[in-house]
């Protein structure tokens, strides 16, 4: 409906915006400061082409006008025309350095060209008049979150939230700068800041779900979930909420309840599909792959080209040994997406549970050319040239595969079996006290891939010698 659009502005925009509608096309006149109304009445709703329109025409009446030229450069920006609005700002700060109207919008395209300490610069002169100062210090924090300053960004999302402690935004990035802390191996965050939010603020349901998502990162679900309890007293209908309470339902154990907290949220989910790929994820993991599958089926019902419930529905057929499913599964996901290795590898080792090996191999090869640095691939190759007793072809892929290898024990033992069976006994050796210097290393693991290593008296004592 039309009047949806007028929802939070007053009715002197609304009598405007309407009557220049109604005139389009026609010989009309609006001052420079109607114009100006109606541009940013557009702008606020990204109608990208009414916006197009009113510039062209603001233009056209007043070719000369900054403030006109300002929203031009808006709109270049919208349309990811960074240059242009770039020129236009860098003409009008010529003009008038002191503008920050032309200052945050500077700072603004820098930060959509990845320039951050150009923006930082900008910005800071724009919060020279003091004006929506939550929002500016919110941006410059933003960029020093993107230089991985997370002091500095820290530091300026706490100014936005003394600006305006309702700035949601600068809340869920502070938020965020803190999770990724805890993620890297440092507790100690500034709990208490958040605590005494929510203290001050008891009804601000993003205070509440931001605790939540730190005492997430620190483990301590029991007081996270009591926090998202709080958030979803105040709004019931947030998603994001029971999403948060599953995943610390399932960090408990908790397999039901959490499964309660994702089929609570279908109602208020964006993508129901992704919800039941979580729901069957749950049950997966739990190895109640019926279930899975069932829960699967939702989501390829409500998107049938949700890349990983199709994956997920190979993976659980694949457990259950119903390889031709499996397969198939595997063969609708790549038509999704051609470019995944994943996918591949799974094609290749239902192809090669299939003994179709030509057709495994070839998976293997592409996954490798996707993924190189992922050892699952390389060992996998490997496997299927052993298993057809290729064993130069199979080593010449190991020792390729060693150069990305996260694992290198499981390459060299693999080595040591392909060297002893294709005679090659110095390198059999070598691979022998390569594989012993690893920090797993095992010699009956290497005797389960290679038994007759028990019997080879040198190879013996290599391994007992360097234990």
């Amino acid at each position: 409906m039309l009047t949806d659009r007028f929802k939070n502005y007053d009715a002197e925009v609304r009598e405007l915006v309407l009557t220049y509608e109604e005139r389009r096309g026609q010989d009309c006149y609006f001052d420079v400061d109607q114009m100006m109304v109606i541009i940013d009445f557009y702008l606020e709703q990204t109608d990208l082409d009414l916006l197009e329109e009113a510039v062209a025409y603001a233009e056209k009446l007043f070719p000369n006008d900054d403030e006109v030229r300002l929203r031009k450069s808006h709109l270049y920006s919208i349309k990811g025309q960074n240059d242009k609005a770039l020129a236009i700002l860098q003409d009008l700060e010529r003009i008038d350095p002191s503008n920050t109207d032309v200052q945050y919008a500077l700072g603004a395209v820098y930060s959509a060209l990845n320039q951050s300490q150009r923006a930082i610069r900008h910005y800071l002169r724009a919060a020279a008049d003091g004006y929506q100062l939550d929002m500016v210090y919110g941006n410059i924090a933003d960029e020093y979150y993107k230089l991985a300053m997370d002091d500095d960004a820290e530091h300026y999302y706490r100014m936005a939230l003394a600006k305006n402690v309702n700035e949601e935004r600068s809340l869920y990035n502070l938020t965020k700068v803190y999770c990724d802390s805890i993620e890297s191996g440092n507790t100690n965050v500034d709990v208490a800041y958040f605590e005494k939010l929510v203290d001050d603020n008891p009804y601000s349901k993003q205070g509440w779900l931001c605790l939540g998502m730190l005492y997430r990162s620190l483990g301590l679900c029991e007081k996270a979930i009591d926090a998202l309890e709080y958030a979803q007293a105040i709004d019931d209908s947030c998603e994001a909420i029971y999403r948060l309470k599953a995943d610390c339902y399932e960090l408990m154990g908790s397999i039901p309840e959490a499964v309660r907290e994702l089929r609570e949220s279908i109602t208020f989910a964006e993508d129901c599909s992704d919800v039941y790929y979580n729901i069957a994820q749950l049950y997966a993991s739990n190895n109640n792959l019926n279930t899975a599958l069932i829960y699967v089926r939702k989501a390829l019902d409500e998107d049938a080209y949700n890349f990983d419930a199709w994956m997920l529905r190979a993976t659980c057929y694949a457990r259950t040994n119903d390889i031709y499913s499996s397969l198939e599964s595997a063969e609708r996901a790549l038509a999704i997406n051609p470019q995944s290795a994943w996918a591949m590898w799974l094609a290749g080792t239902m192809h090669q549970m299939l003994n179709s090996f030509e057709k495994a191999e070839q998976m293997f090869e592409c996954a490798l050319k996707l993924e190189p640095e992922t050892d699952l691939y390389w060992v996998a190759m490997a496997d299927l040239l052993i298993s057809l007793e290729r064993y130069d072809d199979a080593a010449s892929y190991l020792c390729e595969g060693l150069t990305y290898a996260a694992m290198p024990a499981e390459f060299y033992k693999r080595l040591a079996k392909c060297y002893f069976c294709s005679g090659h006994r110095n390198l059999l050796f070598n691979a022998l006290r390569d594989y012993m210097h690893q920090p797993d290393a095992d010699p009956e693991r290497l005797y389960a891939i290679c038994p007759q290593l028990r019997t080879d008296i040198e190879a013996v004592n290599i391994l007992t010698s360097t234990m």
